[in-house]
């Protein structure tokens, strides 16, 4: 049967168009920005000199640069580590069966990082502490009302990054609630650390010392597979070790979604592995 198609028809239902949203908090692109409000005199002064560099150097000492939902460059990075499919060889060319990595879980549900970035203003004499979250792909510096929002402030994490007394970004894996039909079965929503970054420093925090870290200030992490191993000698072998289970609720056992290898000297050097059995049994 043929369909005429003329201009302003809806042709969704016709040619079979269909929208898949798979996680509704990473749909809002829109930027956000945040802003110190101008007096009188900041407007007179910006008129006549914005367009020196050593008046905008000075003003950014004393009153800070305004915040946009662009993802900064002292910011860590997005989190998403290699399939092992693309790095096997050259990782094991590199480290063998060394025992130099650390092994933890690859939880199933959402990346969401918190930050508490120290700024010095008033050349260093204070310090001003902005604080803001970000999923995956998203800097959401505003309250947006989305679940990354909702679970910063149900767990306080403004105020507890904050008495740490660190200029960090903390990532860790999102879940409960509807969250990737929280297959865990959490009566409530859960971040499990799994990446503590230094930002003044600008480097990544090792095994232990997220570990250190989570301890201390008492944040869950990711469950912990092996503290110590090597790789295996096939990829086959290092895909068969990526099976298994996680309990994050005692008596709810589940299949792992797969696991992620971090090397305990360089925390740098990252790679993901998904789990053939979880894959089949939930048909991805």
């Amino acid at each position: 049967m043929l369909i005429k198609i003329v201009e302003g028809m809806d042709v969704t239902q016709a040619l079979g168009i269909v929208k898949v949203v798979e996680d509704e908090d990473e749909v809002n692109t829109e930027e956000q920005s945040v802003s110190n409000k101008k007096g009188a005199i900041e407007k007179f002064l910006d008129h006549r000199f914005m367009r020196y560099s050593a008046y905008r150097a000075i003003k950014a000492q004393i009153k800070g640069t305004d915040r946009t939902g662009k993802w900064e460059p002292w910011m860590a990075s997005k989190t998403d580590e290699e399939n092992i499919q693309k790095l096997y060889s050259r990782m094991f060319e590199l480290y063998g069966e060394e025992a130099v990595w650390a092994v933890t879980s690859k939880i199933e549900g959402q990346s969401m990082s918190a930050y508490n970035h120290i700024i010095p203003m008033w050349f260093g004499l204070t310090n001003r502490n902005d604080f803001a979250v970000c999923s995956r792909s998203r800097h959401i510096i505003r309250d947006d009302g989305s679940r990354f929002w909702q679970t910063a402030r149900e767990l306080d994490l403004e105020k507890r990054l904050r008495a740490t007394g660190l200029n960090i970004m903390v990532s860790g894996e999102h879940a409960g609630g509807k969250i990737q039909g929280n297959i865990y079965k959490l009566p409530e929503h859960h971040w499990y650390v799994f990446r503590v970054f230094d930002i003044a420093t600008q480097k990544r925090y090792t095994h232990e010392q997220m570990l250190e870290f989570c301890c201390k200030y008492e944040f869950e992490h990711v469950p912990i597979v092996s503290s110590k191993m090597g790789m295996f000698d096939t990829v086959q072998k290092m895909l068969d070790f990526s099976n298994g289970t996680d309990e994050l609720v005692k008596g709810v056992t589940v299949a792992r979604e797969g696991v992620v290898w971090q090397h305990l000297r360089y925390p740098d050097v990252t790679f993901k592995i998904r789990s053939p059995e979880y894959l089949i049994l939930h048909g991805k």
